[in-house]
């Protein structure tokens, strides 16, 4: 969780645990129910209502924080798990 601003993939974590990224992957599934990344993009976007809530941050800025490319990406994938967008939230 401290590291949603930070690039995070399958890859990087599995080698900062020294286990293989299949295994990762198998076991985050197994575990959480949900896959790893969809967990990260979820909990990503979470974080960033806080900020949007409670920070002068354009959206663009918060989206960049969060390692979206773009600010059109972020507000589809916050539509998904919010059911709105960044501007009405």
């Amino acid at each position: 969780m401290h590291h949603l601003n930070q690039p995070l993939s399958p890859e990087i974590l599995a080698d900062h645990l020294h286990i293989s990224q299949d295994y990762l992957l198998h076991l985050f599934s197994e575990q959480e129910g949900t896959t790893l990344m969809e967990y990260i993009r979820k909990n990503r976007i979470e974080a960033a209502v806080n900020m949007l809530k409670y920070s002068d941050f354009h959206i663009q800025r918060i989206a960049e924080y969060y390692q979206f490319k773009t600010q059109t990406p972020f507000g589809a994938v916050f539509k998904r798990y919010m059911g709105m967008t960044p501007a009405t939230c």
